[in-house]
């Protein structure tokens, strides 16, 4: 039998979720998925997370990937709080939320016996969380879904609700690449999503002039998709051990490769995005200077972590 600070505690939890919210837009959604498993989906969302917040967006990092929750052990946090309390109603998004490297607010993934079967994942816990997301607009600018690979049910609905894919994928992956592009097209028929490549694990820079051309040689139905390439990832051996390891050894070094890679693909993601970004704060490398909507100079607030 449940005792009654348990049920005291849902009734409140489910009292802040039917609250009106204030007003703030709903931050955007980035759903960065693999087209195989392998590709570096986990090692690339973090790092692009933390690129992302040193031009000055707020990013809340969201461990999705089902199969391999992964991102708070690279982040050395806590994953014994995560998102299985919000999608079993237990806590609050903002009860869960960890401080993350470079400044980005981390929401663990799943672990546990249910974890293999998915049936945590079930569709309407799975709106349970995307509403909870949509919570932190006044807190948040870009919500990143690590979202990990394959053309699940999960999957699938995580790109019906994203203002935008990230498909990673690597040379060697093109024929699975096709694969999953037809797939989220063909899911997002009714309501097209934008969908972008990140190419992992090149072999060097001058190829990513070319990347585009090389792309649909491989792949003629690219053409005809007109799918874009958001950036290219070299092969080193200091991206192998950032899977490995926590991602503060890499981005310590602001000359590296997977540094400027992702900070290049950061700024290109923030250039033109599906929907304005709603707020920016200063740091890292952002601007004194940010225009809104309208294209007017907007004063930046002081970093504030999101209230727990």
């Amino acid at each position: 039998m449940l005792d009654q600070a348990t049920e005291l505690r849902k009734l409140v939890l489910r009292s802040m979720r039917e609250t009106p919210p204030d007003g703030s837009p709903p931050p955007q959604r980035l759903v960065v998925c693999g087209a195989a498993v392998g590709v570096g989906v986990t090692t690339l969302s973090i790092n692009l997370a933390i690129a992302l917040s040193g031009h000055g967006c707020r990013v809340v990092l969201v461990d999705a990937d089902w199969r391999h929750p992964d991102v708070a052990r690279r982040c050395g946090l806590n994953a014994a709080v995560g998102i299985a309390d919000v999608l079993a109603a237990r806590r609050d998004i903002h009860e869960i939320l960890q401080p993350g490297p470079g400044g980005i607010q981390v929401a663990a993934g799943c672990e546990g016996e249910d974890v293999d079967n998915g049936s945590d994942w079930r569709e309407f816990t799975q709106q349970r969380l995307l509403r909870q997301l949509d919570r932190l607009g006044r807190h948040a600018d870009l919500i990143v879904l690590d979202a990990g690979s394959g053309g699940h049910d999960v999957m699938q609905r995580f790109w019906r609700a994203a203002n935008q894919v990230m498909l990673v994928t690597t040379p060697d992956r093109l024929t699975q690449t096709e694969s999953c592009v037809a797939l989220q097209r063909r899911v997002c028929q009714e309501h097209p999503v934008p969908l972008c490549l990140l190419l992992n694990r090149i072999s060097g820079w001058r190829v990513e002039a070319d990347a585009p051309a090389r792309l649909q040689d491989a792949i003629p139905a690219l053409r005809e998709w007109n799918l874009g390439v958001l950036g290219c990832v070299p092969e080193s051996p200091e991206i192998r051990t950032a899977g490995r390891t926590s991602p503060n050894r890499i981005l310590s070094a602001q000359d590296n490769s997977l540094t400027q890679a992702l900070d290049h693909a950061a700024a290109r993601l923030l250039a033109q995005p599906p929907q304005p970004v709603s707020v920016c704060r200063l740091q890292g490398r952002a601007s004194a200077d940010c225009l809104n909507s309208l294209g007017l100079i907007q004063p930046q607030p002081g970093f504030s972590p999101i209230d727990i």
